[in-house]
């Protein structure tokens, strides 16, 4: 994923969006034909080591691309209208789309053990905040499930996290985003306005300062 430095999403931000997400793309490659495979899972996060924990169909045959794998997550995202930004006006503006999106890389592994596939059952339960525990559930049900579930686990090795959220773009234009966002993505202008507005000011206060030293020389 290429991350411009002003892009770079926050350490605080990457931690908290891995440790509670719910689902995320699983990208592996097909050993026998070299080709790219992709799933949308549920995932629940584990730690010591950190991993996130999910579980597929003993017939989904991705459970066998066991080693280097990534999980792709994305999170808010949205149109930015040619219109909302200032130089619309003279024909130097385009639409273009904000968002936050995460990559996370690791080793996969698998287990058809029935031991295995409950723990990721109840981990996904818990993680997922849903209330319920495998003691909710009847147990030869859980058994005959188990059987034709395989768990999985990817151990993080790394992670990238992007937040395109106009923080290159003017005060004006990052007000005039943020609002034309609210009816379309309530929580994608939240966070533009949460990390693109002190950005920006940041920024141009930098400016300002420069300026000023620059006209007293």
């Amino acid at each position: 994923m290429y991350i411009p430095d002003h892009f770079a999403m926050a350490p605080a931000d990457i931690e908290r969006y891995v440790k509670t997400m719910r689902s995320g793309v699983l990208v592996t490659v097909d050993p026998a034909s070299g080709l790219p495979q992709a799933t949308l899972l549920p995932w629940a996060f584990q730690a010591d080591p950190d991993r996130l924990t999910t579980h597929v169909a003993r017939v989904n045959p991705q459970w066998r691309h066991q080693g280097p794998a990534l999980i792709c997550l994305v999170l808010h995202h949205g149109a930015v209208a040619a219109q909302w930004q200032e130089r619309f006006a003279v024909g130097q503006a385009a639409p273009g789309l904000d968002y936050e999106a995460i990559n996370i890389r690791g080793q996969l592994s698998a287990s058809d053990q029935p031991e295995a596939v409950l723990e990721s059952w109840q981990a996904m339960l818990e993680g997922h905040r849903t209330g319920l525990g495998l003691s909710d559930m009847d147990a030869d049900w859980l058994r005959r499930q188990a059987r034709a579930t395989v768990a999985l686990a990817l151990r993080i090795e790394s992670v990238e996290a992007k937040s395109k959220l106009s923080q290159n773009r003017s005060l004006t234009d990052i007000d005039t985003i943020s609002a034309g966002l609210e009816q379309t993505c309530p929580a994608l202008s939240d966070r533009i306005r949460e990390v693109s507005r002190p950005w920006a000011e940041r920024r141009q206060a930098a400016v300002d300062q420069a300026r000023r030293q620059a006209a007293g020389r």
